[in-house]
């Protein structure tokens, strides 16, 4: 999975995803963050919005998605875009606050790489600041079973079969793009990826980040100051570094 023909209809297809509803959490945790680290950025959408408040170093594992980030960003000087893996990435600095939104977190198919990820947090999170993320959980992709699913904007189309592995926790998604090309009216070109994400849960996450030094730790009902429960489908967590 390498995002190369998803990253070129990315924006079209997370209409559903509600930055702002992101942003206006994040900043009703934190109101006066400062220099931000972004995990997984993709295309760049949240970081603009986060470069808006301080500095942002943001990285992604995919070339193609920080292509088409630098396209949307353009020159900013407050912005940093970088080629980093979720479980290995190393960073010289320290920050104030890391964010890790959009489910990123998920492509992390190995337990030990959330493990090797968080570790890395934990040596780049600054004495007291904080780590917040998203996760989908097994609920949500329980609830999406085994169905297709599409989604349609202007100029794409994406289609994916859905299967949910109980067992190992993992989620597959079959998916393919129709993508209008720009040469010839009425013309798709069709491109299929197979992407696969891993659910978590709190009791996953909860043992690992104490393990692992982290406390202060909440967990929210998707963007919402509601503590998380049973049909939690997007587990928000809040992290702070000792």
């Amino acid at each position: 999975m390498t995002y190369e023909y998803l990253a070129s209809v990315y924006d079209d297809l997370m209409t559903d995803y509600d930055y702002d509803a992101c942003l206006a959490w994040l900043e009703a945790q934190e109101p006066g963050y400062r220099n931000i680290l972004e995990m997984a950025c993709g295309t760049g959408t949240l970081t603009e919005k986060l470069a808006k408040k301080g500095p942002v170093t943001a990285f992604d594992g995919s070339e193609a998605m920080l292509e088409w980030a630098q396209k949307k960003i353009g020159y900013n000087p407050r912005v940093r875009l970088l080629h980093q893996d979720l479980a290995s990435f190393q960073l010289p600095e320290s920050y104030d606050t890391i964010v890790c939104f959009c489910d990123s977190l998920n492509y992390l198919l190995d337990p030990q790489d959330l493990e090797a990820c968080f570790s890395r947090v934990a040596q780049v999170l600054s004495p007291g600041g904080t780590f917040y993320f998203d996760v989908n959980t097994s609920y949500k992709y329980q609830q999406m079973g085994t169905n297709l699913f599409m989604q349609e904007s202007p100029g794409a189309l994406a289609l994916w079969q859905n299967n949910y592995s109980k067992e190992d926790k993992i989620n597959d998604y079959n998916l393919t793009i129709f993508r209008e090309t720009s040469d010839q009216e009425d013309l798709y070109q069709r491109f299929d990826e197979i992407h696969k994400q891993r659910a978590y849960d709190q009791e996953d996450l909860e043992v690992l980040l104490k393990d692992l030094g982290f406390k202060d730790l909440a967990f929210y009902h998707g963007y919402s100051q509601t503590p998380a429960g049973p049909q939690t489908q997007r587990l928000v967590v809040r992290a702070k570094r000792r």
